[in-house]
C-alpha cells in the first residue's frame, strides 16, 4: 500500500520529467531552427533567455521582444483602464448615496 507521500513524490518526478523533456525540445528546436517563432517564445516566456538569445535569429528574437514589449505595455493600459471605469463606478455609487440621503433629509426620516 502506498502513502499520500510516495504518490506526491511520483507525481512531483514525473512533472521534473516532463519538463525536462519540454525544456530539451524547445532549447534544441532553437539551436536547429533558429528562426522558430514558437521555440523562442517558449525559451522567453520560461525563463531561457539567453538561450533564446544567443541561438535564435537576431531579427526574428528581436521581433518577439518587441512584441512581448508592446502586449506589456497594452496589458498595462488596460488596468489603468480598468481601474478608472471602477473609480468612476465608485463615485456614481457615492453620489447616488448622497442623493438617497438628501431625500431622506427632506422627508425627515433619520437614517
Amino acid at each position: 500500500m502506498s502513502s499520500i507521500y510516495d504518490l506526491s513524490l511520483i507525481s512531483y518526478l514525473f512533472h521534473l520529467t516532463m519538463c525536462d523533456s519540454l525544456v530539451k525540445y524547445y532549447t534544441s528546436m532553437v539551436r536547429q531552427k533558429p528562426k522558430s517563432q514558437l521555440a523562442i517564445s517558449w525559451c522567453l516566456e520560461n525563463g531561457y533567455e539567453k538561450h533564446a538569445e544567443k541561438y535564435a535569429h537576431p531579427k526574428i528574437y528581436a521581433a518577439i521582444i518587441q512584441e512581448r514589449k508592446k502586449k506589456k505595455e497594452r496589458k498595462k493600459e488596460k488596468k489603468k483602464e480598468e481601474k478608472k471605469e471602477e473609480k468612476k463606478e465608485e463615485k456614481k455609487q457615492k453620489s447616488k448615496v448622497k442623493e438617497i440621503k438628501k431625500a431622506m433629509k427632506s422627508l425627515n426620516v433619520n437614517g
